[in-house]
């Protein structure tokens, strides 16, 4: 359990799959001065099982910021440990899949 820092609230849940492995993220997005926006993707992570599909629309009831090791020294990422996916059809943790536009390169 941790004491920390808590996030909660809705946010949409991206999707990528590397060597058959997913990798998350959400977005955030700031209008700058000039009409363009600046997008940040930050990792997520979820408890081992966990599967989510690309653009699965979730409300986040617990989590905290943690990190790991990359390749390029340690990442900031996001532990999701309870969330509810905001669609009623669509069972907690499963979504459709959508490949189109994502925000990994």
């Amino acid at each position: 359990m941790n004491d920390g820092l808590k996030l909660t609230g809705k946010t949409t849940i991206f999707r990528k799959d590397f060597d058959n492995r997913p990798a998350y993220s959400i977005g955030i997005s700031k209008k700058k001065e000039d009409g363009t926006w600046a997008n940040v993707y930050i990792p997520v992570s979820f408890r081992r099982g966990v599967e989510v599909g690309n653009r699965t629309k979730v409300d986040i009831k617990d989590a905290w910021p943690s990190c790991y090791e990359g390749k390029n020294g340690t990442v900031l990422t996001i532990f999701v440990n309870d969330f509810d996916t905001e669609a009623s059809d669509i069972p907690s943790g499963f979504s459709v899949c959508d490949d189109d536009e994502l925000p990994f390169g």
